[in-house]
């Protein structure tokens, strides 16, 4: 995508819609080591044919952080294809695997584990709902079903077992 104008226009639609951007960058923060350094290596270029573009920026890092969003999404649209890359990247991302503290466990011991937050959350007025939300934005629920009684109870069941 190096054509001067068509980085033009993808700039100003990525301005125009930040939802794309947000997607582009929350993209970019999910990356292993190997694809941010390929990224990395992208905006490199996309940073040097910005400079005909100067004012589209407001100062260099302006140019600089555009450069990066043009590199993730481009990396998005076209992965590398080398096989060493892939085994890399591939391997980096079992390590990840291993390292979940989640990997595993049922609703109930990943409740027992997050038991503190659960309850400091009660402390500060928050309801049973609200309590769900917040957790369900967290990977380790994301694809449970968890529901406020599933969560009340088995916080219960938990909070009585360490009382005695």
């Amino acid at each position: 995508m190096m054509d001067i104008d068509k980085m033009r226009d993808v700039i100003e639609t990525l301005r125009r819609e930040p939802e794309r951007r947000d997607t582009i960058l929350h993209y970019l923060g999910n990356r292993t080591e190997q694809e941010i350094r390929t990224i990395l290596g992208r905006k490199r270029n996309y940073y040097r044919a910005l400079d005909e573009l100067n004012g589209l920026f407001r100062d260099d890092l302006d140019r600089e952080a555009w450069a990066l969003i043009l590199a993730t999404a481009d990396y998005r649209r076209n992965r590398p294809h080398s096989a060493r890359v892939l085994t890399e990247i591939a391997r980096e991302r079992e390590e990840r695997k291993e390292r979940n503290r989640y990997k595993g466990l049922t609703v109930v011991q990943k409740i027992r584990q997050d038991f503190t937050i659960i309850a400091s959350y009660l402390r500060v007025g928050m309801t049973w709902d609200e309590i769900r939300s917040k957790l369900k934005k967290k990977s380790a629920y994301r694809r449970e079903p968890l529901h406020r009684d599933t969560l009340r109870h088995a916080f219960k069941k938990i909070e009585k077992e360490l009382k005695t």
